[in-house]
């Protein structure tokens, strides 16, 4: 919209804006976007499934305010079918192997490519998050060192930022692009 390029226009542009973004959708230049959706992507091959069975998402950089508003468990491909809920249940399981107590992502080609597996959570309300703890398998083909954090927008997954993790439990702060 290049009236919006005018100071004249930048109201008009802000209340456009407003309206035509849904509950739940952020806008795409947005330092700091909100969204109710929210995953975490694989930024390395995998050996074999990603496993995890913990994962939490912060609002802030402090990793104090951790959002627990969650509506639904989002993910690629769920290896064995255990209950979802096993990812935010509170208990930090690192065993890996498709453990019933963990999320294991696709043990195939598409599943183990980068950003080929995924696990997230739509919330309640719009939210920025700032900070992810995971709690990953320990065996080396079942971890990642660094995932991408995303965000839905109403049409795509966006990117925000990337994550850096260790074998285990490790908490990341969101290096932003």
């Amino acid at each position: 919209m290049s009236f919006c390029n005018t100071s004249k226009s930048l109201f008009a542009c802000a209340m456009l804006a407003a309206l035509l973004l849904a509950p739940g959708m952020a806008a795409a230049n947005e330092a700091n976007p909100t969204s109710q959706s929210w995953r975490i992507a694989n930024d390395t091959f995998i050996g074999d499934h990603w496993n995890i069975g913990e994962l939490e998402m912060y609002s802030d950089a402090a990793c104090s305010q951790r959002e627990s508003d969650i509506r639904q468990v989002l993910y690629s491909y769920w290896y064995d079918h255990s209950p979802q809920e096993v990812v935010h249940d509170g208990v930090c399981n690192t065993q890996g192997h498709a453990n019933p107590s963990t999320w294991a992502g696709l043990d195939q080609r598409v599943g183990q490519m980068p950003r080929g597996s995924w696990l997230g959570f739509a919330f309640g309300e719009p939210t920025t998050i700032r900070c992810v703890r995971i709690c990953q398998g320990r065996d080396a083909t079942q971890w990642v060192p660094s995932a991408t954090l995303q965000y839905y927008d109403g049409r795509d997954w966006r990117s925000v930022g990337q994550l850096t993790f260790s074998a285990g439990e490790s908490t990341s702060i969101v290096a932003p692009y």
